[in-house]
């Protein structure tokens, strides 16, 4: 018995040398830098594959040692392109449901320092911090979600929100409806328009937000507003800061 155990322990031993060790996956380290844009982007005329410019607004460094000081330039490129739509395309598309406005998703993926030297890097954006154009009253920023930048959906949605309850009060019966809807949205456009892309998109506002209560009371009147009613297109404008996640195998 104990020569048979012995066989055993000999046969693993021998196993052990022949098997090799499992290899484990390079742990990926990740970090945060903000940068600042140096090229202008827009969802109405980028495309997929343009080069896109930025500097770093602050020190990239792995832990105590400085890999490309501040002012660095970093490089990357358009990703993906998400166009406006018309609301009611959103509504029944399954890809990107409920989401009216443009997007554009950006990769960056070298940083180039003062003194010339290239530094390999995948960043994408996670947040966008601040804006240097001035915008429309009541505008909501810009935000990144793994790598793609967007207007915030929060307007879009109570906009749909109040046009629903207008139209409800037609289903309803009540005939006041379409008045009620008219005033409500010539005082206050923001409550049933979503929120205006630019200055362009401000002007009429009132006579635009009058419009589309009146229409949104009328029974079936969603099918009109939900057809010509489009999402915001997004424009990054140069000086735009946003903070990106760099992340390289260890």
């Amino acid at each position: 018995m104990p020569s048979f155990r012995i066989k055993i322990f000999a046969c693993i031993a021998v196993l052990s040398f022949l098997i090799p060790p499992a290899t484990l996956p390079a742990r990926a380290i990740t970090r945060q830098v903000r940068v600042r844009l140096e090229t202008q982007i827009s969802t109405k005329t980028a495309r997929t594959g343009q080069r896109v410019r930025a500097k770093l607004a602050q020190d990239y460094r792995k832990a105590d040692h400085l890999i490309a000081p501040r002012g660095s330039l970093v490089v990357g490129q358009v990703a993906g392109i998400y166009k406006a739509r018309r609301l009611i395309h959103a509504e029944v598309s399954p890809k990107r449901w409920l989401k009216s406005s443009g997007g554009v998703s950006l990769i960056f993926n070298e940083i180039v320092t003062p003194a010339g030297k290239h530094v390999r890097i995948t960043g994408i954006p996670v947040a966008v911090l601040g804006q240097t154009e001035k915008l429309p009253r009541g505008r909501q920023a810009m935000v990144a979600s793994r790598g793609t930048v967007e207007n915030s959906a929060k307007s879009d949605l109570s906009s749909k929100a109040a046009r629903v309850a207008i139209q409800g009060a037609a289903l309803l019966g009540i005939v006041v409806a379409p008045i009620v809807g008219g005033v409500a949205g010539a005082v206050k456009p923001d409550l049933v328009l979503p929120k205006a892309a630019d200055q362009q998109g401000a002007k009429h506002r009132r006579l635009k937000g009058l419009a589309t209560g009146v229409v949104a009371g009328i029974p079936g009147g969603f099918l009109v507003t939900d057809s010509v009613l489009r999402g915001r297109e997004v424009t990054l404008r140069p000086g735009t800061e946003i903070l990106l996640e760099l992340s390289s195998s260890k």
